[in-house]
């Protein structure tokens, strides 16, 4: 993580200062998330590629559903870390936390979904989408979030 998504999070009370899960167990559940999002997003881009066939308006709608699904794929990605420092660390979880704000998930990961078009801007750009997700999490209400984080108990 870069260092100013944890400039934002270091006056946080409510955050635990060690990560609750062991590396191991992250590391064994970041690779099942990945391929569970690979399986979801190969079918979605072909459904977009299909759409793009369309005349006339075929191009506009592909990539319409594309920075759609794509901004809230990504912002599924980007909210992972902060989510976790909160006890939020499935991708269920993530979906659940995200899914009342839906409209601001998707509108902040179709804003950096866009960007990350522009040669180059994915190096440029990637410590601000970081810091991005950090303040998309912190500006969610607290108890929603904590609800779903039940299993690991009240903070």
């Amino acid at each position: 993580m870069s260092a100013f998504p944890a400039r934002l999070d270091a006056n946080d009370p409510t955050l635990d200062e060690e990560d609750p899960e062991p590396w191991w167990r992250a590391a064994l559940r970041g690779v099942a998330e990945w391929a569970r999002l690979l399986l979801l997003t190969v079918p979605l881009g072909l459904v977009a590629l299909v759409l793009g066939w369309v005349p006339l308006v075929g191009a506009v709608a592909a990539f319409v559903v594309s920075a759609t699904l794509g901004g809230w794929l990504l912002a599924l990605e980007l909210t992972a870390y902060p989510l976790s420092r909160r006890g939020i660390v499935t991708l269920a979880q993530r979906r659940a936390a995200l899914r009342g704000h839906r409209a601001r998930a998707i509108g902040f990961g179709a804003a950096v979904f866009v960007t990350f078009l522009v040669p180059g801007a994915v190096v440029a750009m990637m410590p601000a989408a970081a810091a991005g997700g950090t303040a998309l999490v912190r500006s969610l209400p607290a108890d929603p979030a904590r609800r779903v984080a039940a299993p690991h108990g009240p903070r």
